[in-house]
């Protein structure tokens, strides 16, 4: 059995099936061909399809003439079998030249979607092909750097996920009117699970300076604290205070007097977020990962942190 490969210029799916007319010179040699493949081109990619004839003729006997192809029109017509590019090719094996968030660690061997790999990870240097050479060349330079890859702090891509789903959030956090309070972690805990965040108050740790009211100074300012996702992972926080009262009218005085009393940060009128920030003396700050998940509720984080700004750690 033969396979001839035809190089015509079509759109893609015209061939579907339809039957083909092809023009042969040795039609004897492929007297006895089942399947014909046709590469058709386009300006952007190449489409391979599976042909197969409609009719197949019986071979030339040996030392006669081959007929004339002209002859027998009826035998150069070809269907359609498959479009190979319809078909799911599956993954391919790469192996990855460094981290790739969300894909693996340096020198692991995976499979990833061959658009993907092809377009992204081995065009950019990220990855190269699992090929016999490469896994026993990158396999012997792994084990090689054991020592220099165990010292990595790797983070764990939920974590990092979820960081970024966080620390989007500026948190409402309410706070009474009528009573006096000390902000602590039952309050914002109570103000996290409110905006749909489910956690453990042993998780969330507030900053040093203390807050207490009812405050009117305190009213739609911004405040830092953090949550610690297993005992390691640090997302510092924001949250917004808001006076709530249980008498209605006394909550409508309260906030005609806060935002219209322009001896009251006038400062805080249509800033951005980052401005707000600076005049609540509020550091920009990422997350952090502890090499120790050793984070308990007892452990100070506000510390860690500051030293963290201040380039200490």
């Amino acid at each position: 059995m033969f396979r001839v490969f035809f190089f015509i210029f079509l759109e893609p799916n015209s061939l579907k099936g339809k039957s083909v007319d092809v023009q042969s010179q040795d039609f004897d040699s492929m007297s006895a061909i089942a399947d014909t493949c046709y590469t058709t081109s386009t300006t952007s990619s190449m489409n391979t399809w599976v042909l197969r004839r409609v009719h197949v003729p019986n071979p030339t006997p040996e030392g006669k003439w081959q007929r004339n192809p002209e002859e027998l029109p009826y035998m150069m017509r070809y269907e359609v079998v498959e479009n190979e590019n319809e078909i799911n090719p599956g993954p391919i094996k790469v192996i990855l030249l460094e981290d790739v968030e969300g894909v693996g660690n340096q020198f692991d061997v995976i499979d990833v979607e061959r658009n993907m790999a092809r377009n992204d990870l081995i065009l950019s240097r990220k990855a190269v092909y699992a090929s016999p050479f490469d896994l026993k060349y990158y396999g012997a330079l792994r084990e090689k750097m054991k020592e220099e890859l165990s010292k990595k702090v790797r983070i764990p891509y939920d974590y990092i996920v979820l960081a970024r789903e966080l620390v989007k959030n500026v948190i409402p956090i309410h706070v009474s009117l009528n009573n006096p309070w000390i902000l602590n972690r039952s309050i914002l805990l109570c103000a996290l699970i409110e905006k749909g965040i489910h956690t453990t108050e042993d998780s969330i740790f507030l900053t040093k300076k203390p807050y207490e009211g009812p405050n009117m100074e305190l009213e739609n300012r911004l405040i830092r604290f953090y949550i610690v996702i297993g005992k390691q992972y640090i997302i510092p926080m924001l949250g917004r205070i808001s006076h709530i009262a249980s008498d209605q009218n006394k909550q409508v005085v309260f906030l005609h007097i806060c935002y219209n009393l322009t001896v009251i940060y006038p400062e805080m009128s249509g800033v951005s977020l980052e401005k707000e920030m600076r005049i609540a003396n509020i550091s920009a700050e990422a997350p952090y990962f502890h090499r120790i998940a050793n984070i308990t509720s007892e452990f100070d984080v506000a510390e860690l942190m500051e030293k963290r700004c201040k380039g200490l750690i």
